[in-house]
């Protein structure tokens, strides 16, 4: 098996409460951080001539307050692409676990594990972290969304 790692930065554009929710997409990105006695640096920089990937995911509510589980799907390439990987929530997600201090959104986590890939991903497993940041002041996840995964996939 060989190793696949990466990292994303997805957005869900803000969407008028009567619309359709916007897809959640991600750009090919160059991510770095730098870091010196001084500190640290991080920078997500787009690459504009690439493919992208998009989200898709079905929230699944819980009795907890604050928390829920998905199942969604990841497709990596432009439309149409057969580049798909298929998860489920490990655990539980949380909303906000702590007061985000970026009006308006509210932070969250979830991890999920691979269940089955399609086209590249065929036979592929791992696990997925995403940390989200979502304006909630929207109804019906009609508000922006901006989620940072980062994979651990492996592929046959």
């Amino acid at each position: 098996m060989r190793r696949l790692t990466y990292a994303l930065e997805f957005v869900r554009k803000a969407a008028a409460p009567e619309a359709t929710a916007e897809p959640i997409v991600a750009s090919s990105v160059r991510i770095t951080t730098t870091m010196n006695p001084k500190g640290v640096q991080g920078d997500i920089e787009q690459l504009g001539d690439f493919e992208t990937a998009t989200l898709e995911v079905k929230l699944i509510p819980t009795t907890l307050p604050g928390t829920f589980t998905e199942t969604g799907k990841l497709t990596f390439g432009g439309p149409g692409s057969n580049n798909n990987l298929y998860f489920s929530s490990i655990g539980l997600g949380y909303v906000a676990p702590y007061k985000c201090p970026e009006e308006p959104y509210t932070a969250g986590v979830v991890s999920w594990v691979i269940v089955w890939g399609e086209g590249f991903f065929e036979g592929a497993s791992g696990i997925i972290t995403s940390n989200f940041l979502v304006d909630k002041t929207k109804p019906n996840d009609t508000g922006e969304l901006i989620a940072y995964h980062f994979g651990v996939i492996y592929l046959p």
